[in-house]
């Protein structure tokens, strides 16, 4: 689809200082590392639905990356991947009502849910459905307007380190 100001803003930028960089365009499949890019279609109605949605795999840990995704593409993504455990599942739109369906938790059934979401902000995120649901699930979820930045370790096992904001 077309680029917002923001997007060409950080396009000017990686072309300034030389950065290499691919767009990605729909209907192909990436593979960067170990991130594995699953959903790409840009003709989704909103911005957010259209936003990349990554699947990674560090070591015998599975990540599941919503972007800013809701139910509808949460719907395309059940059918057309193989998404039976999920470790961790950033959730989609910051928690919103629109994401998080209980079709998907119910598949990828994921251990833990990381919620990036501002204090205080203005759409009141996440949505109080949306952490019902995930408690329903058994999810242990962590967000960032209240456990602050979250960082992941990955020696034996998995370490969590929170900084409160």
């Amino acid at each position: 689809g077309d680029f917002n100001k923001q997007e060409e803003k950080v396009i000017e930028l990686l072309k300034k200082k030389n950065i290499p960089y691919t767009i990605a365009k729909k209907d192909s499949h990436y593979q960067v590392g170990k991130f594995e890019l699953i959903s790409l279609n840009s003709t989704w109605d909103s911005e957010n639905d259209s936003s990349i949605v990554f699947l990674m795999k560090i070591k015998d840990y599975q990540f599941l990356l919503m972007g800013d995704s809701g139910a509808e593409v949460e719907e395309k993504i059940i059918q057309e991947y193989q998404l039976d455990q999920i470790d961790f599942l950033k959730v989609g739109h910051h928690g919103s009502k629109t994401s998080t369906s209980s079709k998907l938790l119910s598949r990828v059934k994921p251990q833990i849910a990381l919620i990036s979401v501002g204090q205080n902000n203005r759409y009141h995120h996440p949505s109080n459905e949306t952490i019902e649901k995930l408690k329903e699930f058994q999810v242990s979820t962590f967000l960032t307007s209240l456990h602050g930045s979250i960082q992941l370790n990955f020696d034996k096992n998995v370490t969590f380190l929170l900084n409160p904001p």
